[in-house]
């Protein structure tokens, strides 16, 4: 796994990132879900993937036969890999929240700092994306349609 390359700095950018890793999955080697990070499926092999999993395999470039954890190595799944650089822990933190439609959390794990009062409430008023708790790839194709017009939210905030 590369760890070499930092993580955008702007939940935007991240947003983006995702987005395009996600698009780029191969379907026949992966399968969306929104509840895990990066694991393979026992049935068929194929390796499921949510929102930050897709950066875990495309950015990452993590194998579709690793299981990626993102606890500490104290509460973490014993058989999984965790990733232990803190800026790409934070970063995947922040997509699971901002899959979620939690961009207050979002904004904390990737900055380390609450908004301002005012930046929180604008982040409050952002929707949730659509289709937050895929499994299949057409839900994840329209969460991601979802996550773009928000990036697009959050870059016009500067964020």
């Amino acid at each position: 796994m590369d760890l070499t390359t930092p993580p955008p700095g702007k939940l935007s950018n991240l947003i983006e990132l995702a987005i395009t890793d996600a698009r780029k999955l191969d379907r026949a080697r992966y399968t969306p879900m929104w509840m895990t990070w990066h694991r393979p499926r026992r049935t068929d092999g194929k390796c499921m993937v949510c929102l930050a999993g897709g950066v875990i395999a495309g950015t990452l470039g993590c194998p579709t036969d690793a299981t990626i954890d993102i606890a500490t190595g104290d509460s973490a799944d014993p058989e999984s890999e965790t990733i232990s650089d803190a800026a790409w822990s934070r970063a995947l933190w922040a997509l699971d929240s901002a899959r979620d439609g939690d961009w207050t959390a979002a904004f904390r794990a990737l900055h380390r700092r609450l908004p301002n009062n005012e930046m929180y409430d604008t982040l409050k008023a952002i929707p949730i994306p659509a289709c937050s708790e895929f499994n299949t790839w057409n839900t994840l194709d329209a969460h991601l349609d979802s996550m773009a017009d928000r990036a697009k939210q959050l870059r016009k905030l500067g964020l």
